[in-house]
């Protein structure tokens, strides 16, 4: 299981992880990955601050069969689209 978890600094200042991404392959120097879950910001207050959630995107990672197997069971669910 290889992950990468990015974090950047918003305009307001503070810092958030914006992305989490699983590495699904590698082949040499070259690499392939899928976003696991993201940050979708949804507005700034009047004070500046950034509003937002940490979304999935609807892939489901590779390693929760892995861990299934090993009796560490992660609901599939948290890796689905919401809908409103």
């Amino acid at each position: 299981m290889n992950l990468i978890v990015q974090q950047i600094r918003l305009q307001d200042g503070s810092r958030r992880i914006t992305h989490i991404t699983e590495v699904s392959g590698i082949e040499g120097t070259t690499f392939t990955s899928a976003d696991v879950f993201v940050f979708r910001q949804t507005g700034i207050a009047p004070d500046g601050t950034v509003y937002g959630q940490f979304v999935p995107t609807g892939y489901v990672p590779g390693f929760v069969d892995g861990l299934a197997r090993r009796g560490i069971k992660i609901p599939r669910e948290i890796f689905l689209h919401q809908t409103a």
